[in-house]
């Protein structure tokens, strides 16, 4: 049976900016957009347009109890009005369409000339661990913890390649108290990497589209790790054709069973798994490094976030690019991962 595009969460979503700020109450199936460049136009509108969000139903449908879930987004990061859109496909199926220009520039609190056009599955209260993140579909991520999420995505022919780097997918643990992973005032830290992200690389050889480790990376001074990301696949092999990649992590302190992997599927050719962090893996980070209550729970962004400036070789800037997503789906159980799109 193919995914119903038509479902829509019964219950509106109430989010925060700040650890103060007032309810913001978004109508049911709907997110909270930011659109940075245009805030609030003339009364009577107070902020920018809420974004119509995109969901399949629960995998299998209720009653039964679903395998895989959709992930409900909270907030959407946006410079303009129009960076994400729904659109309805050549497939005749809906996606989204995500859109970064290099007239674009990055968020408030974003370091470099890096814009975005992301989905998140919290908002930034509960980002920032100011407030606790709802439970919904995701819930909480903990040591541990099994899980799958799967989405398809279309990367137009004439994507930028002059780009030094493009983020479309990201898990993560932590949006503050590991983003310094040098900090001298946290050393149990250990230079832990809680990230988990799917990017594209500009390489001296072309395009890639790699994976980076969760762990330990071989910052200058820090112990072990991997000193690269993890190549999935050249660009150009997914270019201008529905793609879907399915993530998949075993959470581990202990690094005794701990894993990360993708696995790639592109019409018309066998599946590709690619071993991120092989097992046993330690993925997770260690259980006495002092972290703040409520500091690790998991949170999923998606879309399109890159660098904006020049490449290294490169003349010219990257120019306007747009990627297409379907909605991501979760499991922890991955019974039968569905066929997106």
């Amino acid at each position: 049976m193919p995914p119903n595009y038509q479902w829509m969460p019964a219950n509106p979503e109430t989010v925060h900016a700040g650890k103060t700020d007032p309810d913001q109450v978004i109508p049911p199936g709907f997110v909270r957009q930011t659109a940075w460049a245009s805030l609030a136009r003339n009364p009577p509108e107070a902020r920018p347009p809420d974004l119509q969000g995109l969901y399949i139903e629960p995998i299998p449908p209720p009653p039964a109890a679903p395998d895989w879930q959709p992930i409900l987004w909270r907030w959407a990061d946006t410079w303009r009005r129009d960076s994400i859109q729904r659109v309805i496909t050549g497939g005749g199926f809906p996606a989204y369409r995500f859109e970064v220009s290099q007239c674009d520039k990055a968020s408030p609190g974003t370091a470099g000339d890096h814009p975005r056009a992301e989905l998140f599955s919290v908002d930034p209260a509960e980002k920032r661990r100011d407030r606790p993140a709802p439970e919904g579909s995701l819930g909480s991520l903990g040591d541990g913890d099994e899980y799958w999420a799967t989405f398809a995505i279309f990367i137009p022919s004439d994507f930028p390649v002059n780009q030094n780097w493009a983020t479309l997918f990201q898990r993560k643990l932590d949006d503050s108290y590991f983003a310094t992973p040098k900090d001298p005032n946290k050393p149990n830290v250990l230079n832990f990497m809680t990230w988990f992200t799917i990017n594209v690389h500009k390489k001296s050889a072309g395009t890639e589209v790699d994976a980076s480790i969760p762990g330990y990376p071989a910052f200058v001074g820090a112990p072990g790790g991997a000193p690269i990301d993890v190549t999935i696949c050249d660009l150009g092999e997914i270019a201008g054709q529905w793609a879907q990649f399915t993530v998949h992590e075993k959470l581990s302190s202990s690094g005794t069973d701990g894993a990360a992997d993708v696995t790639l599927k592109v019409a018309n050719k066998p599946k590709k798994m690619v071993p991120v962090a092989p097992p046993p893996a330690k993925t997770f980070p260690v259980k006495d490094a002092n972290l703040p209550a409520g500091d690790v729970k998991g949170h999923f962004q998606y879309g399109y976030y890159r660098d904006n400036g020049l490449a290294p070789g490169a003349t010219l800037r990257p120019g306007t690019g747009v990627v297409y997503y379907t909605p991501l789906m979760f499991s922890r159980t991955v019974v039968n991962v569905p066929q997106l799109p």
